[in-house]
């Protein structure tokens, strides 16, 4: 069961030769502290076999390169590509769930040492190993600054973001969010080509880049494009992001779109929107398109309907512009609506106390 792995191996490996033929099967991930050796080993037992004094050698970790040539690395364009994390990255399609996660924790511990291989497997003909090869980059990616900051992962997490499993696509949003605002520029690049389900992926990962990243702040003309398409997506959260970026902008050309948004059927998305007309009041009190916004809320007050009633009092509240006083004051004492008075009252509240 000696694990033999030759150096100078060619650029694309065959991977499940070398999954197959060496003794990766000796490694099993385990609650208890175990080690690689002590892994292997436990992992010969429970097979059934006896030829477990080799498990040490079963391990690359464990080899000493002064005894054995297959500890050398090898090189490629992107730097040393070990036996250990060849070795890690092969495991990642074993049938056992154990030795898969035990193999994702060595990578991860490895860090940015195991990205040549990972890359590797990405390029490589075998789809199988591929496709674990993403899953774990993301993962790691999420993770590591150095390695997601590697000028060839971010197109990958950017594929990542189309990938059907969901703790892919998830990893790798939560990578490039962590890359920030550089970020920004490939991720419209690929919307451009990108199917649809991978541009609402898209859509939210920018928006949370610019409500994360203040550096977002100077590339407005990229992200308000994407916010202004983000307030019509299907997810709520995406809506809701998408207004508290444009929120962040502050330009008051977008306070059309974030009207309309204060029809959404979700609450808590009218109530970004409705907060993002506030900030954007914030900035420029005196604007016409305020003003309007305003006059619009007021207006509502008069409504019949309390329920449109009490919502333009909540709106006018978070706006908090004080020329929307004398008509709620006039609306707390006439109307015969408890709730309506309530929220009249709250809306007075704080917008005199800010």
């Amino acid at each position: 069961m000696t694990l033999k792995i030759m150096a100078g191996r060619p650029k694309n490996p065959d991977w499940k030769k070398i999954a197959t033929v060496t003794a990766f099967a000796a490694i099993a991930a385990a609650a208890a502290p175990l080690t690689d050796t002590q892994i292997a080993h436990q992992k010969c037992l429970m097979d059934g076999r006896q030829d477990t004094e080799n498990a040490e050698e079963a391990d690359p970790s464990n080899q000493d390169p002064a005894r054995s040539k297959s500890a050398e690395a090898t090189k490629s364009k992107r730097g040393e590509v070990t036996d250990e994390a060849r070795f890690r990255v092969a495991l990642l399609t074993d049938g056992d769930p154990y030795i898969r996660a035990h193999a994702r924790i060595k990578l991860r511990e490895m860090g940015p040492t195991a990205l040549p291989a990972l890359l590797e497997a990405i390029e490589g003909d075998d789809a199988e190993f591929a496709k674990s090869a993403r899953g774990a980059l993301a993962r790691i990616a999420s993770e590591n600054k150095q390695i997601r900051e590697d000028p060839e992962v971010p197109p990958i997490l950017i594929e990542g973001l189309g990938d059907a499993r969901d703790q892919v696509r998830s990893d790798s949003g939560d990578a490039l969010v962590k890359l920030g605002a550089s970020a920004i520029a490939p991720l419209t690049e690929a919307l451009g080509k990108a199917q649809q389900s991978t541009k609402a992926e898209i859509h939210y990962v920018i928006m949370r880049i610019a409500n994360e990243d203040e550096k977002a702040l100077l590339q407005k003309d990229a992200v308000i494009p994407v916010a202004l398409t983000a307030l019509n997506a299907n997810e709520w959260v995406t809506r809701k992001a998408a207004a508290e970026a444009l929120g962040k902008m502050g330009d008051v050309k977008v306070l059309p779109a974030l009207v309309r948004t204060l029809e959404d059927k979700d609450e808590l998305v009218v109530l970004a929107a409705a907060e993002a007309v506030g900030e954007i009041r914030k900035r420029d009190p005196n604007s016409k398109e305020i003003g309007e916004l305003v006059s619009a809320q007021v207006r509502k007050l008069e409504d019949k309907q309390p329920e449109i009633q009490k919502k333009a009092a909540h709106l006018l509240a978070v706006i908090g512009d004080q020329k929307a006083l004398p008509q709620l004051r006039k609306m707390n004492e006439e109307s015969q609506d408890e709730e309506v008075k309530a929220a009249t009252s709250e809306a007075i509240n704080l917008i005199t106390n800010p």
